[in-house]
């Protein structure tokens, strides 16, 4: 049986539908590591932002939380040294 996510990921990601990626990492089953290369391989083929790390996702998802748009502002390289 396949699950949902192995189809979807690669559709929903080159369509941008996708922001960020958060997988545990812990698998169970064979068929659980193929979804699961296929989802972060995918995140990465798209530049999408991929989090292996749960408790830094979380991290992340709370930091964003506290700033409005007009904080998020893209800025170069050059702008932060």
């Amino acid at each position: 049986m396949s699950r949902p996510d192995r189809v979807i990921a690669p559709t929903s990601a080159g369509n941008r539908d996708v922001s960020m990626v958060a997988r545990d990492g812990r698998v169970q089953v064979e068929e659980e590591l193929t979804n699961d290369y296929i989802i972060r391989r995918t995140a990465v083929d798209f530049a999408i932002p991929l989090f292996t790390n749960v408790q830094l996702a979380r991290r992340f998802v709370e930091a964003l939380s506290r700033k409005s748009l007009a904080d998020l502002q893209i800025k170069s390289w050059k702008e932060y040294r």
